[in-house]
């Protein structure tokens, strides 16, 4: 029996439920044994972006709201004992405490929850984050499922779980890529429901979806726009109700996020000060020199001691956010000429192969995305990584970190060019499309 024939014989119509649940456990086991093994579970934080969100989610369990403490002895306590070479002292040379506008609010906020259930177990978050990521490429390999048949479905699972090596290890981190990767394919499974039935509901709920998205990381507002126009290309008809619909029940979403931060600032800022404040790293000569890639601002010296790191508080967030602006704007205005320069230079940095397995997987999803069988779908998830690369190119990048959200959509297309190669190899027919075609549902 052939793999076509073999592929339609196993695909039924709970197909991409079975599938995803395979999945769903094989990425799980692969990305816990991963964290356990080569992080530790109740590994203490590292010093950045995670010891601040462990911080926020131990103000937020106990009630005291989304605000830095540094002289929380109990928070202080495991990174005191893990500072034996100095890697913490970033984190703990800080003191004071105060609310704060600076970190995204979901994030944080499922770490209280789970803090609140389990104690301060680092533990229990990254489980969850593995869980989450895990979760991602079952729905990438459910997407597929529906499109294509089990077998490649199963092709994607594995890609993702074994093969995909920046899904396991952010997974066992304690940030916000495994949240991001759900919740990114989430938003394209969502359209693909739009795409197909048209239905108000499915706006709203698309609308939802980007809207914790951006509770997640401030980032995805930058996706809004062709969010917004592909929902209006892939539906035929009320197009105006659908992208009203979506729009706001994104803002909805946000609104209580944005009005809290804009009333502690007393101006209008509705996703508080962390890209204002990282402005200047964004757009400066270091910026150019590093090709794009962000810079710590404090640890060059660019803020003056009275309004450095050392201390929480609003009225120092709104101090270097207002230096770091005007600075960035003057740097702009001299140096038009290299905006679209830096602009490439993020993009390359964003999409750089830095592994062979990631020039596999690049490689793949470029000729799965070309033969997908379904034009609207093509639309979808190219809109989705135009709208993060397009995000990337005018804030700054982190290397290949920023694509670890798009890796679920990435995979489901190369799921489709890995199974019509597969076929290619053992049919040998001319024409591979029209193979991928009786599958489509």
């Amino acid at each position: 029996m052939n793999l076509s024939a073999l592929n339609r014989r196993i695909s039924k119509p709970w197909s991409p439920v079975v599938v995803g649940g395979v999945v769903l456990l094989m990425a799980f086991s692969a990305f816990l044994l991963r964290a356990s093994l080569q992080v530790g579970l109740d590994a203490v934080p590292g010093p950045g972006d995670e010891a601040e969100y462990d911080l926020l989610a131990m103000e937020i369990a106990v009630g005291h709201g989304f605000r830095f403490d540094y002289d929380n002895a109990r928070w202080r306590a495991p990174y005191e004992q893990a500072n034996g070479d100095g890697a913490y002292q970033v984190v703990l040379g800080r003191h004071g405490a105060a609310a704060t506008t600076y970190r995204p609010p979901l994030f944080p906020t499922v770490m209280a929850g789970l803090y609140s259930v389990f104690g301060r177990s680092f533990a229990a978050v990254r489980i969850f984050n593995c869980l989450a990521m895990a979760a991602a490429g079952a729905i990438a390999a459910a997407l597929v499922t529906g499109r294509l048949g089990a077998l490649p479905g199963l092709m994607c699972g594995a890609l993702f779980a074994i093969v995909e090596h920046r899904a396991r290890y952010h997974a066992g981190l304690v940030l916000t890529e495994s949240l991001a990767a759900l919740f990114a394919v989430a938003i394209a499974a969502g359209l693909m429901r739009l795409a197909e039935s048209g239905r108000l509901r499915a706006a709203i709920f698309t609308g939802v979806l980007v809207g914790l998205a951006t509770l997640n990381r401030p980032l995805i507002v930058f996706w809004m726009p062709i969010v917004v126009g592909v929902a209006i290309w892939i539906t035929p008809r009320r197009r105006f109700a659908i992208a009203a619909l979506l729009t706001l029940s994104a803002v909805a979403v946000v609104a209580p996020w944005a009005i809290r931060n804009s009333l502690l600032l007393g101006k209008f800022s509705p996703l508080g000060t962390h890209g204002e404040q990282n402005l200047a790293a964004a757009y400066s000569d270091d910026a150019f020199r590093n090709h794009g890639i962000w810079a710590n601002l404090d640890e060059a010296g660019f803020f003056p001691p009275e309004i450095d790191d050392s201390r929480p508080g609003i009225e120092r967030e709104l101090a270097r956010a207002e230096q770091s602006r005007q600075a960035a704007l003057r740097w702009i205005r001299g140096n038009v000429a290299k905006l679209p320069v830096l602009a490439v230079m993020r993009i390359w940095q964003l999409w750089q192969p830095r592994m062979h397995w990631d020039a596999l997987v690049l490689g793949l999803a470029a000729f799965g995305f070309l033969i997908w069988p379904v034009q609207s779908e093509r639309r979808i998830f190219g809109g989705l990584l135009l709208a993060n690369t397009l995000a990337v190119a005018v804030t700054w990048s982190v290397g290949g970190r920023f694509l670890v959200p798009m890796l679920p959509v990435l995979h489901a297309a190369a799921a489709c060019g890995c199974w019509a190669i597969a076929l290619a190899v053992t049919e040998r027919r001319a024409h591979v499309r029209e193979w991928l075609r009786p599958h489509t549902s």
